[in-house]
C-alpha cells in the first residue's frame, strides 16, 4: 500500500469505529463484566470481598490474565481506561477484518466492504448463532479483544507467517482461552490433512506457542478437572443459566436458518475464490469448524462431557462467519464486474439482502435505531445508590444477601454477595461453585431450585426473595455470616435499618 492507501485506512478507521462505537452504544461497567471488574479490586485490596464465594474463592483459581494485567492500569481513572479499551478493541476489529480481507483476495473495496459488513450485520437476524455476537457494549470482555488477535492470526496463518501466527495466538490465549485453542486445533487440522508442509518454521511456531502458553494451558485444563457434582446437575445449571451459549437446541429457528443461507452465500461466492493455497486453506479451516462444532454438539446435547462443554468449541464460529462474509462481499463486487448477466443479477439478490438485514434491525427489536446511547459514567439509580451507600455504612468483611436478579453490587458497593444469578455463570468453569449455589439460590428463592425453564425460575425466585422473612435470615444467618439484606420496598423487616432510598431498603442482622 502507498501513502495514500494508508492515509485513506487511516480516516476510515477512524470514522468506522467512530461510527459502531455510537451505533452499538457504550455502557462503561457493562452487566455481563461486573463479576470480572471486581476482581480487579480485589487485587488492589485483598482484605475486600472477604466473604464473597466468587471473588475470593472461585475466580482467583481460575485463568483470567487479563484482569491482573488490566487492574496494572488502575492509576487511570477507570471511566477513561475502560473507554479507551472499548474503541481498542473496535479498531483493531476493523484492522483485523480489512486486513483479513485483502490477505484473502488483495482488493481494497472488498476489504472496505468487508469490515462495513461485519459492523452492521448485528443481532438476531445478523446471520448469528446462538448468543454469539461479536459487537456488544462491553468495554472490557475478554473475549471482544480476543477476536480481532485472532483473525490477525488467521491471516498470517493464510500468507504462511506461521511465528507471526504463532505469537500472536500466544497472545490471544491470555485473552480467551477457549476461542484460542478452538483456533489452535484449526491449525492442527489443517497440518494433521497437510503433513508434508510441515517444515522447520512450522515447529518452530508450535515450540514458540507452547513455550508462551504453557501458563494458560496448564491453569486452564487443572481449574476443569475437579468434580464437585454429578454432571448432570452441572448441566441442568448450565441449561438454565447459559443456554444461548452452550446448547444448540436452545437457539432459535430464525438464526438456524439465516446462519445457513449464510453457508449457501459463501459456497456460491467460490466462483470467484482467492489463490488456490489460501482458498484450500479456507476450506480446511472451514471443514476443521464443522468437524469440531459436531463434537461439541454432540458431548453437549447427547452425551455431556465437562471438558468438551467447558472448551465451547461453538464459539469459533464467529471466526468462519466473519470469513464467510468476506467471500460473499468479494463475490459481490467481482460479479458487478464482470460480464456475467446471472451473476450479476444473483449478487444483486444477495447485496438486497444483505441490506435488509442490515436495515430492519434499525426499526425493529432490540437494536432499534441507528445509533444507541454513549455514556462515559454509569447512570446512578435507586440500585447504584443503595449499593454505594452499603460501602459507606458497613465494614469491608460484611456479607449481603442481595435481590438475586440484581446487577452490579460487588462493584458499587465492594462489599460481598451471598449468591447473584448474573454473576452464577461462572460456574461453566466452576462445578465447586453450582454445588454451594445449589443450596444458596434455594434460600434466597425459597424453592427447591427445579425449574422447567429460565422462565419460571425468575417468576419462583423473585416471588420467593420477596417473601424472605426474620425466622428464614436468623437460620441461615450463622451459617454463612451473613451481615446484611437489601430489600425492594415496601417489604420490611424486624431488623436494623441502616439506609433506604425511594426503591430500596438495607437492614443489620
Amino acid at each position: 500500500m502507498n501513502k495514500k492507501d494508508i492515509l485513506i485506512l487511516f480516516v476510515f478507521v477512524i470514522a468506522v469505529t467512530a461510527f459502531s462505537v455510537f451505533n452499538v452504544g457504550y455502557e462503561p461497567v457493562h452487566s455481563d463484566e461486573i463479576t470480572y471488574l471486581s476482581i480487579i479490586k480485589y487485587q488492589q485490596d485483598p482484605s475486600l470481598y472477604s466473604k464473597d464465594l466468587i471473588i475470593s474463592e472461585i475466580l482467583p483459581n481460575l485463568p483470567l490474565p487479563f484482569y491482573s494485567i488490566l487492574g496494572l492500569f488502575s492509576f487511570i481513572d477507570e471511566k477513561y481506561l475502560f473507554l479507551f479499551v472499548y474503541v481498542m478493541t473496535r479498531a483493531l476489529l476493523v484492522l483485523s477484518v480489512f486486513f483479513l480481507a485483502h490477505t484473502l483476495f488483495g482488493d481494497k473495496l472488498v476489504s472496505y466492504f468487508s469490515v462495513i459488513s461485519v459492523l452492521l450485520l448485528r443481532g438476531e437476524i445478523g446471520m448469528v448463532l446462538g448468543s454469539y455476537e461479536i459487537l456488544n457494549k462491553i468495554a472490557t470482555f475478554s473475549f471482544f479483544i480476543a477476536v480481532p488477535i485472532l483473525l490477525f492470526s488467521i491471516s498470517f496463518f493464510l500468507r504462511k507467517k506461521y511465528i507471526i501466527s504463532s505469537i500472536l495466538l500466544t497472545f490471544s490465549m491470555y485473552l480467551h482461552a477457549t476461542t484460542s485453542i478452538f483456533i489452535l486445533l484449526l491449525y492442527g487440522f489443517y497440518f494433521l490433512v497437510n503433513y508434508k508442509k510441515i517444515n522447520k518454521a512450522v515447529i518452530g511456531s508450535l515450540v514458540l506457542f507452547l513455550l508462551g502458553s504453557s501458563y494458560i494451558l496448564i491453569k486452564s485444563f487443572s481449574s476443569a478437572s475437579t468434580n464437585y457434582l454429578p454432571i448432570d446437575k452441572w448441566i441442568y445449571f448450565l441449561s438454565l443459566r447459559v443456554s444461548g451459549h452452550f446448547f444448540p437446541s436452545t437457539w432459535s429457528i430464525l438464526s438456524y436458518v439465516l446462519f445457513g443461507i449464510l453457508i449457501l452465500l459463501f459456497l456460491i461466492s467460490f466462483k470467484y475464490k482467492p489463490k488456490e493455497e489460501k482458498h484450500n486453506k479456507v476450506i480446511l479451516l472451514s471443514i476443521g469448524t464443522l468437524i469440531l462444532c459436531i463434537i461439541s454438539f454432540f458431548f453437549t446435547e447427547i452425551l455431556p462431557v465437562k471438558q468438551i462443554v467447558q472448551a465451547s468449541f461453538l464459539r469459533g464460529i464467529v471466526i468462519f462467519r466473519v470469513i464467510a462474509i468476506i467471500y460473499v462481499i468479494n463475490y459481490i463486487i467481482q460479479s458487478l464486474k464482470s460480464s456475467s448477466r446471472i451473476h450479476k443479477q444473483i449478487s444483486l439478490g444477495i447485496s438486497v439482502f444483505l441490506l435488509l438485514l442490515i436495515i430492519i434491525p434499525f426499526f425493529v427489536g432490540g437494536h432499534r435505531g441507528i445509533f444507541d446511547e454513549v455514556n462515559l459514567e454509569k447512570p446512578i439509580g435507586p440500585w447504584e445508590d443503595v449499593a454505594l451507600n452499603s460501602k459507606d455504612l458497613t465494614s469491608k468483611d460484611s456479607l449481603f444477601i442481595t435481590p438475586p436478579f440484581s446487577l452490579g453490587f460487588t462493584f458499587f458497593s465492594e462489599r460481598s454477595e451471598f449468591i447473584n444469578w448474573k454473576t452464577s455463570g461462572v460456574g461453566v468453569y466452576s462445578s465447586r461453585y453450582v454445588a454451594e449455589a445449589f443450596s444458596r439460590f434455594a434460600f434466597v428463592c425459597k424453592h427447591d431450585f427445579e425449574f422447567e425453564s429460565r422462565t419460571e425460575l425468575v417468576e419462583e425466585c423473585t416471588k420467593g426473595y420477596e417473601n424472605i422473612n426474620e425466622e428464614d435470615l436468623k437460620k441461615t444467618k450463622d451459617q454463612y455470616k451473613i451481615t446484611h439484606i437489601i430489600v425492594r420496598k415496601p417489604k420490611t423487616l424486624d431488623f436494623n435499618l441502616i439506609y433506604e432510598n425511594e426503591e430500596y431498603r438495607i437492614y443489620e442482622l
